[in-house]
This record gives structure tokens, sequence and C-alpha cells, in this order.
């Protein structure tokens, strides 16, 4: 199945199924990025996974009312 066999709603981005809501579930994508990031193999792979991985936790930063990670 393709990733874009599915229709989503407004309420991207998506997590496991459900809507991604809380700091969280943001937390949680950023480590799924870095476990993604270590198995990658090449660096071109690599670091854009670790570059997503700081905007989930940025964002989980901003829901807990905290400033972002430069």
């Amino acid at each position: 199945m393709s990733i874009h066999s599915h229709s989503h709603s407004s309420s991207l981005p998506l997590g496991r199924g459900r809507p991604v809501k809380t700091a969280k579930d943001y937390r949680a994508m950023a480590e799924e990025c870095v476990k993604w990031a270590r198995e990658a193999r090449d660096d071109d792979v690599r670091a854009p996974l670790l570059q997503l991985a700081q905007t989930w936790l940025d964002a989980a930063s901003k829901l807990d009312g905290l400033p972002a990670n430069p």
C-alpha cells in the first residue's frame, strides 16, 4: 500500500493511525526519527531525519509552553 493511497484530513501530521495531539506523541515521533537515523547508512538520509526529529522536539516544547531548542 502506498503512502498516497490514504486520504488524510487536515489534522495531519499523523502518528500510528491517529492524529498527533500531545507533546508525548511529538516526542515519540522524534524518537522514531532518531531510530531511523541510527539505522541509516548514508549521511544524506541521516541528516534530514535528525532535523525532522528536532522539529518534532521543538513542537513538543511549544505544546509544553517551553522555547524551542536552537
